[in-house]
């Protein structure tokens, strides 16, 4: 269960690269020019411990200028997934104590901790590493140990796309629960609504009798290699829509995650849309997919769905 110390404001769309001058949550601003340090998880050799969240994190040996209001992201690493855990902000300055490591802590060494209020802290990845587009992915280093990693005008973006991955998992854990205590809804046809979150079941029957052809974007017919992916997302949907054939579209997995995370888009007639701003279309070119494709006309009823997926979906 995550752990909340505030809410983000749903859709609040921040653009690293705008003039805004503040990037607004629920229950307070802050302004851009605040510093954004990406900070360090190694799964494989330490526990969170029973404080959870925790109230301070080490920043390692690193001598930037980290302080109070400066914004934190947390990495889990070598354990996979691996992808950001947690965002907060920092209380106060980094101070030193004996190190962390008992052994590197009787040769006297020291590590640099600092207290954090922690805006969202999860124990598994809510923001996976590969669901950051570039350039800003080879931006961010991934693999440096030790935390105190100053991420500059990336760490807004990354702000923003945590926050958005963070919607999509309340999102779908408040739809979850309403069907989980809805009265009027069967085990059977609970279990139907949950298979068709992730593409299976009732609903991808239904979406494979609407989408014969297979993979609109790469031309794979085999239904084996497809996975049936909503077009107006589930936690957004009615549970008829849930379930509807026309809320669907058979992609391989690389179409599907694109399509799911808004990277792409399509408008009525067929014609692909690509959010350039966040993607490189070089780098849709190598996943298999032609950048100039027009998928064919979608009918009426698709129609309505995609509407729903430009608007508030896709990032172009």
């Amino acid at each position: 269960m995550a752990a909340w110390t505030k809410s983000f404001g749903k859709n609040d769309a921040l653009n690293p690269w705008s003039s805004l001058r503040y990037a607004k949550s629920r229950e307070h601003f802050y302004p851009l020019k605040v510093d954004y340090f990406l900070l360090t998880w190694d799964g494989r050799e330490w526990s969170l411990g029973s404080e959870f969240p925790p109230k301070t994190w080490s920043t390692g040996n690193r001598r930037y200028n980290v302080d109070a209001g400066d914004r934190v992201l947390l990495l889990r690493q070598t354990v996979k997934p691996i992808g950001i855990v947690a965002i907060g902000q920092m209380t106060g300055p980094a101070q030193e104590v004996p190190h962390l490591d008992p052994v590197r802590a009787a040769a006297g060494d020291v590590s640099l901790v600092a207290p954090i209020q922690w805006d969202y802290f999860e124990r598994e990845p809510v923001l996976l590493r590969e669901d950051v587009p570039e350039p800003i992915n080879s931006a961010v280093k991934w693999a440096t140990p030790g935390g105190g990693i100053d991420l500059g005008a990336v760490g807004l973006f990354l702000d923003q796309e945590f926050r958005r991955a963070i919607d999509k998992v309340r999102d779908d854990t408040a739809a979850e629960e309403e069907i989980a205590s809805d009265p009027t809804i069967g085990p059977t046809e609970k279990e139907t609504l949950r298979k068709a979150r992730i593409g299976q079941g009732k609903f991808r029957a239904n979406v494979l009798e609407v989408e014969r052809d297979g993979c609109r974007l790469t031309g794979v017919a085999d239904a084996r290699l497809l996975r049936a992916g909503h077009i107006k997302p589930w936690a957004a949907s009615t549970n008829s829509e849930r379930l509807d054939g026309h809320n669907g579209l058979m992609f391989t997995p690389a179409a599907d995650h694109l399509f799911d995370q808004g990277f792409i888009s399509f408008s009525d007639e067929g014609d692909l849309m690509i959010a350039t701003a966040y993607i490189d279309a070089a780098d849709v070119k190598r996943m298999g997919l032609n950048l100039r494709a027009n998928v064919g006309p979608f009918s009426r009823k698709q129609r309505h769905y995609l509407a729903y997926h430009r608007e508030h979906v896709f990032k172009g």
